[in-house]
């Protein structure tokens, strides 16, 4: 998808986005339990850049941890964005962010970060050269050694089990009682608009943006996460 696509797709999906995730709620909220201690070491009042920050569960979940973080919100869809301001208002966080309604590389640069966050964002960039790119726009707004963690869907496409994978992960998604019809659409999907990348290509890809290090620190079906030090 180009970026019109995907501003357009999450804007459609905004007003039913929480509820759809609420089945995959048990994935998320380990992710965002095992972030917690990879945060723990950044300054009590420091600043965390969420890239594609949908409609702000992760900044949710972090604010009520790190009482003191400020967060940088970026997020292209105007409707999901709103959704994230409600949220912040709601739970009384909302002096702590600092909103921008658009793609990464239209954020000002001047200001550098102590992390960085990028949940099942990079996956919808098809070029890996362009994957990489966006990558290196997050390490340009990290502080030197500044840790990103970064989840995407991950898997071997190429390998034996990759099908049978693939069922199970749109089955545990979608729900049991959908049609072939639909599951052989939602498969389509993950071919033409989700780059899916084992973890070793994932890694090359992340340390060619000017990181290292990768560590995978989390794994629930076809959802991957590590993170990495941007190098000095």
């Amino acid at each position: 998808m180009n970026k019109d696509e995907i501003v357009q797709a999450f804007d459609d999906m905004a007003p039913n986005y929480n509820a759809q995730w609420i089945r995959m709620a048990p994935i998320t909220n380990t992710l965002y339990f095992f972030m917690e201690s990879i945060l723990k070491n950044i300054p009590e009042d420091g600043s965390l850049l969420c890239v594609g920050a949908g409609t702000g569960k992760e900044i949710a979940h972090l604010a009520k941890h790190f009482p003191s973080l400020q967060f940088t919100v970026v997020e292209p869809a105007r409707n999901m964005m709103d959704l994230c301001i409600s949220m912040t208002h709601e739970l009384g966080i909302y002096e702590r962010c600092t909103f921008h309604c658009g793609f990464l590389d239209t954020l000002d640069d001047a200001t550098r970060h102590d992390a960085a966050t990028s949940l099942l964002v990079s996956h919808f960039f098809m070029d890996n050269h362009v994957r990489s790119e966006f990558f290196a726009q997050i390490a340009q707004r990290l502080k030197p050694r500044g840790i990103l963690i970064n989840a995407d869907l991950t898997a071997d496409t190429l390998g034996t089990s990759y099908a049978a994978l693939l069922d199970f992960w749109l089955t545990l998604m979608m729900n049991a009682d959908l049609s072939q019809e639909l599951i052989d659409k939602a498969k389509q999907a993950y071919t033409t608009d989700v780059a899916i990348l084992s973890q070793g290509s994932l890694n090359e890809v992340i340390m060619k943006a000017g990181f290292e290090n990768p560590t995978t620190f989390y794994q629930a079906g076809m959802i991957q996460a590590q993170f990495v030090i941007k190098a000095c």
